[in-house]
């Protein structure tokens, strides 16, 4: 059986959240963890273990998405897609992204992500058409 994917998402718009949360479910997979800092966002995604982080950029108090990115990706090794309307595609990379996308961004768009970030077929993760 296949699994589902456990993502962590890092967006401090409670509506954003709510409406990735139900896209993501709508998918087949589950979110593990909220966080609306850059703080919050590294410490959830050392204690759930997710298998992916979507990372906003501009996060609350003021936080750096970028910065929480090199923390996950870099020391935690889980894979981030970076999500955001203030930041360049380069950005995300150097910091360690996986993936970009530009908001606002529709359904396919956040599928084909998530497909290209875990496309090494092992994972044993399927996803909708």
């Amino acid at each position: 059986m296949a699994s589902k994917l456990r993502l962590l998402i890092a967006e401090d718009d409670e509506l954003v959240v709510m409406g990735l949360t139900m896209v993501i479910e709508q998918l087949g997979h589950q979110v593990c963890a909220t966080a609306q800092t850059a703080g919050q966002a590294v410490d959830l995604a050392e204690s759930s273990g997710p298998d992916l982080a979507l990372v906003d950029v501009a996060l609350a108090d003021g936080t750096d998405g970028l910065a929480a990115t090199r923390e996950i990706s870099g020391r935690l090794g889980v894979p981030v897609i970076v999500c955001s309307a203030h930041a360049s595609p380069a950005d995300a990379y150097a910091a360690g992204a996986r993936h970009f996308l530009m908001k606002p961004f529709g359904i396919e768009a956040l599928t084909e992500a998530m497909r290209s970030v875990h496309r090494s077929g092992d994972t044993g993760v399927v996803f909708a058409a």
